[in-house]
């Protein structure tokens, strides 16, 4: 049965994320969001947010900007406390645990990847509602987790009046009366706890970090792209690949990570003009990554003749899903401004310039969306995936190609272009113009 596991469908956290220094291979972030509809500190309604992310990776995990835990997360945990941040005395701490013992609850690494993929569900993050939760609720669309962090909140007053940490063996200080006016639905929901999350889900009433028990749903509903823990980490080069659905290149998800990179990080993202890619990639890199302008889909008036090795130019006119773009990337600096540095971020979005392989354009005719079909459909049949697969992998060979590869292209390029002065047709293919193939007059060549 599908809903039996058989030993080696899952794994543990601790097998999966050795340590980085032992494994060369990229290091998987796991991200999920925390629904907070209600502010886990001021218990004041939150109307922009309503959601933290929460990220988990090999050395720990972090909770929006300043919360981390600092040890490795699985069934055996090492005797060693884990660190918890901020270490401040007095400051608030989400992850409050006497003597630092991490007593959150243990889940698989299938349960967390399942978790970072609840799309839909009662909570949503911004864009929770309480008609939507209500809708979703009675329809039993919950794919959200209510995960047990093991925090009592009780002991996070108690290690601030006490100016730090919570040490192990300590009795706690009795409750002040303020705190103490909550004597029955406490006591209620002790046994109808499955009542009272199920209550919370349908009213949209999620505390977030307020209470032991944190509604946990996709990540993409705090950041969809992955791309805020690139910024936290400061990399030199950040590769982000928006693959969210986006059919007329608005760009939503992009500017929701350049906003929370401003506010959050004091990172600001600027992207680069074409002459300034130009400056800082090799030739046959630069002409697949233009402004974020040029990788608009619609339909182009193309200045001039495209060169090879060149990037085209034009002016957009309108869009269009069945148009083209010019670009497969864009290129920004990402500039921090309490320390005056600066890294690079290569954007990759879905695009086709015309130049694809023949199936993956004719899928293209027969379905006006792709590559940014809705993420709705589930179920893909053999077209479908294939075309976004081999999409995918002709992007990558045009954008991380070795420069010895990418020097040959462009020769190879140059050659057809001189064999084209006999016959233009050798350069014809349904690109961005859009147009017939050229006429040839005289004689023609065998």
């Amino acid at each position: 049965s599908v809903t039996q596991s058989i030993a080696g469908d899952d794994m543990d956290l601790r097998t999966y994320w050795p340590p980085p220094g032992d494994k060369g291979a990229p290091i998987h972030l796991i991200n999920v969001t925390v629904n907070e509809t209600i502010d886990g500190r001021s218990q004041v309604e939150q109307k922009d947010r309503k959601g933290m992310g929460l990220a988990l990776g090999p050395c720990g995990m972090s909770l929006g900007v300043r919360h981390h835990i600092v040890g490795p997360f699985g069934v055996e945990l090492d005797p060693d406390p884990v660190q918890v941040y901020p270490r401040a005395t007095g400051a608030f701490r989400v992850f409050e645990y006497p003597n630092n013992d991490f007593q959150g609850e243990i889940l698989p690494l299938g349960a967390w990847v399942g978790i970072s993929g609840a799309a839909f569900s009662t909570g949503l993050g911004a864009r929770t509602s309480l008609g939507l939760s209500i809708l979703l609720g009675l329809a039993n669309v919950r794919l959200g987790y209510w995960w047990d962090s093991g925090v009592n909140p009780r002991w996070r007053a108690v290690a601030a009046r006490r100016g730090g940490d919570l040490r192990k063996g300590q009795g706690r200080r009795p409750w002040p009366l303020r705190d103490r006016r909550r004597p029955l639905l406490p006591w209620l929901k002790k046994p109808f706890a499955v009542q009272g999350f199920l209550v919370d889900e349908l009213l949209a009433r999620f505390p977030g970090t307020a209470r032991s028990h944190w509604y946990l749903s996709d990540g993409g509903h705090f950041e969809n792209m992955g791309g805020y823990e690139l910024i936290r980490r400061r990399l030199p080069l950040a590769v982000i690949i928006d693959a969210e659905a986006d059919p007329d290149y608005t760009y939503g998800g992009l500017a929701n990570l350049v906003r929370k990179a401003r506010l959050d990080f004091g990172a600001e993202i600027e992207f680069m003009r074409p002459d300034e890619i130009d400056a800082e990639l090799p030739r046959e890199v630069a002409c697949h990554v233009g402004s974020l302008e040029q990788l608009r889909r619609g339909r182009w008036t193309v200045e001039g003749e495209k060169a090879p090795g060149q990037r085209p130019a034009g002016k957009f006119e309108e869009a269009d899903r069945t148009g083209r773009c010019l670009v497969h990337a864009a290129l920004a600096r990402v500039r921090y401004l309490d320390d005056d540095t600066e890294s690079r971020l290569l954007y990759i979005k879905p695009s086709l310039l015309g130049d694809e392989p023949e199936d993956v354009l004719d899928y293209h005719r027969q379905n006006d969306a792709f590559p940014q079909e809705t993420t709705a459909d589930q179920f893909f049949d053999e077209a479908q995936w294939e075309s976004y697969r081999r999409l995918g992998q002709h992007i990558a060979e045009k954008i991380f190609r070795s420069p010895k590869q990418g020097r040959a292209e462009l020769r190879a390029a140059k050659r057809r272009a001189k064999e084209a002065d006999e016959d233009p047709r050798l350069l014809w293919h349904p690109g961005i113009l859009d147009c017939p193939p050229p006429a040839v007059t005289g004689k023609k060549k065998s």
